[in-house]
């Protein structure tokens, strides 16, 4: 195989590294550092034109090309897109029906409007695979702003990791590229949960407004979505998912609500506290000041906790569908916070109110679980859909937590 670049030809071999799992081309010394300078190059793949763009690494004192990203069937990385099919793990589930969700749809056809730098662009599903079509050809980094909603939204759809499988373009000419390097690392390699318990479907007659929705949410709810889908394709250690889906929560419900503080003081507790403070005599400009701002009875500022109430308050019956103790989950919630972001856990031996492996992930599964359904009613969800997902994911987070007292 010979790589075709600005400086000319270079002798090589393609292959892919199953332990890595990547394409890889193996070439003299001299000539990979040309191929380094050059950036991208274009080769033949049994006869089929090829574009790549590479990185020099080293693997065993072995140096080699790791490329980036890899499209067969054209000589350039910057060939314009009428269209771009993806295999999603899980698309055909997530674009599933059932009778709760209201209206049913023939065929899926849904508009995605501009986000980030992509345009408007059409999505249908074919045989299986989703299609995203520009209404102009548009490069694929210009595309890639709808391929990470879309992955992020069949993600919190089915509550497992839902990635990319497989990219193909089909270019403004009219040709089909294979294009590789655009799928995201695997999570973890942990077995994938087979209980099929969805926050929501999409293949019913309101996927229109939905996806309208989430795409907008991607950049005015920043990063609520972003990581509802993180923390459950990476879950990482407890404690981070737990802080992320917390700290999540906490701006849904900023965003959501009106919520106040409420007064330090009654009028009646405040009366005694000014009569004594203005009791004193000669008093300076700091202290003057001080006075004033008792007086003014300020609310406090909101916290967490009042936060979290108002979602449950928002979401009245379905909390107990959903099998969360309220009180409970907003004390555990708290000390998990605290513990993980302010002062950290109690020190020494027999310390009290140290929270446990087990309690910080029942918080972080109520948590996800309380939002998921906040969000999904704030989508339209139906009331009865969001009761079965309530329903379905309580009982599910419940056996996992018998002990924690989060879950009724």
């Amino acid at each position: 195989m010979r790589l075709s670049t600005r400086q000319g030809d270079v002798p090589g071999v393609l292959s892919y590294d199953s332990v890595e799992e990547r394409f890889r081309v193996d070439c003299a010394q001299g000539d990979l550092y040309d191929l380094r300078r050059a950036g991208d190059f274009t080769f033949k793949v049994r006869g089929t034109r090829a574009a790549a763009r590479g990185y020099v690494a080293i693997r065993h004192g072995v140096h080699f090309l790791a490329l980036h990203e890899l499209r067969v069937g054209t000589d350039s990385l910057q060939e314009e897109l009428q269209s771009l099919r993806l295999a999603i793990e899980n698309a055909s589930l997530a674009f599933s029906y059932r009778f709760d969700d209201g209206a049913a749809v023939g065929q899926i056809e849904i508009p995605l409007p501009a986000i980030d730098e992509a345009p408007p662009a059409k999505l249908t599903l074919e045989n299986g695979d989703l299609v995203i079509t520009p209404a102009d050809g548009a490069l694929l980094a210009a595309l890639l702003p709808h391929v990470a909603a879309l992955e992020d939204l069949i993600t919190f759809c089915c509550n497992k990791p839902s990635a990319v499988q497989a990219v193909t373009g089909m270019t403004t000419t009219g040709r089909e590229i294979a294009i590789l390097g655009q799928t995201r690392y695997l999570p973890f390699r942990k077995p994938a949960p087979k209980v099929y318990d969805l926050a929501m479907r999409l293949g019913n007659a309101r996927a229109p407004q939905l996806f309208a929705w989430w795409w907008e949410a991607r950049t005015e709810a920043r990063p609520v979505t972003q990581i509802l889908a993180g923390t459950l394709y990476q879950g990482g250690f407890v404690e981070s998912g737990a802080i992320a889906l917390l700290a999540a929560a906490e701006v849904w419900s900023r965003n959501a609500f009106e919520i106040q503080g409420a007064a330090p003081f009654t009028d009646r507790q405040l009366a005694p506290i000014v009569k004594a403070l203005q009791a004193i005599p000669d008093m300076d400009k700091a202290q003057k000041s001080f006075v004033r701002r008792v007086r003014r009875n300020k609310p406090a500022d909101t916290t967490l906790g009042d936060h979290l109430r108002a979602m449950l308050d928002d979401l009245g019956d379905h909390v107990s569908e959903a099998r969360i103790a309220r009180d409970v989950l907003v004390t555990l919630a708290l000390r998990a916070r605290n513990q993980i972001a302010h002062e950290g856990a109690p020190r020494g031996q027999g310390a009290k109110d140290a929270m446990t492996d087990a309690e910080l992930r029942a918080v972080r599964d109520a948590t996800r679980l309380l939002l998921t359904l906040s969000v999904c009613k704030a989508a339209g969800v139906p009331a009865a859909a969001l009761s079965l997902t309530g329903r379905q994911l309580g009982s599910r987070y419940a056996q996992a937590h018998k002990q924690s007292g989060i879950f009724l």
